[in-house]
C-alpha cells in the first residue's frame, strides 16, 4: 500500500514538472548576488518544489528504492507486475516461516 502511494506521488510530481508547475533539478527559486550581498527571486520562485511533497531522502533513496526509482522509466504495468510479484514472494516467505515455526520439532531418538 505504501509503494502504491509513493508511486502515485512520484507520478504526480513528474506530471507537475512536465506541466511546469513543479520545479526541476537545476531550477533555482532564489539567487544571491555575491557583490551586493542581496538575495533576489527568479521567475521560478513561485513553483512548488518536489521536496514540498516528500523529503529528498524519500525521493532519491541512496540505499534502497526511492520514489523516483519507482516511476522513472517504469510503466504502470511494470509497476503492477513488480508489486504483485513482491506480494506473492513475501506471502510465500511468510507462510513458509510460519509452517516451519508451527511444525513439531523432531523428538529425540531412543538410545540404540
Amino acid at each position: 500500500m505504501v509503494r502504491r502511494a509513493e508511486y502515485a506521488l512520484g507520478k504526480a510530481i513528474r506530471a507537475g514538472q512536465e506541466q511546469g508547475e513543479i520545479g526541476r533539478r537545476g531550477e533555482t527559486a532564489t539567487h544571491y548576488d555575491r557583490w551586493s550581498g542581496e538575495t533576489g527571486h527568479t521567475l521560478n520562485s513561485t513553483k512548488a518544489s518536489p521536496t514540498d511533497f516528500a523529503s529528498s531522502d524519500e525521493l532519491h533513496n541512496k540505499t534502497g528504492t526511492g520514489i523516483y526509482d519507482l516511476v522513472d522509466d517504469v510503466s504502470e504495468q511494470q509497476f503492477e507486475e513488480a508489486i504483485s510479484e513482491a506480494a506473492t514472494t513475501s506471502l510465500a516467505r511468510t507462510w513458509s516461516a510460519r509452517s516451519r515455526a508451527s511444525s513439531p520439532t523432531s523428538s529425540p531418538r531412543p538410545n540404540g
